[in-house]
């Protein structure tokens, strides 16, 4: 998801974009992490925000990767 914002009062001017991934454990856990990144007037995404979930109950498709 990306999103632009301006004048907002917590964050700088930019474009950012939300990331959400999913990390499956070898004991079979899963692990969701939200990154949050925001471009540079270089260009460069830069990470402003990471924040790990953790699920129980993990689906037999993931279990053992």
């Amino acid at each position: 998801m990306l999103s632009r914002f301006t004048h907002a009062t917590d964050l700088s001017d930019g474009l950012y974009a939300n990331v959400d991934c999913t990390t499956a454990r070898q004991r079979g856990n899963v692990v969701l992490e939200k990154r949050s990144l925001r471009q540079e007037s270089d260009g460069r995404r830069r990470l402003v925000s990471y924040a790990p979930r953790r699920r129980r109950g993990v689906a037999p498709s993931l279990a053992g990767q």
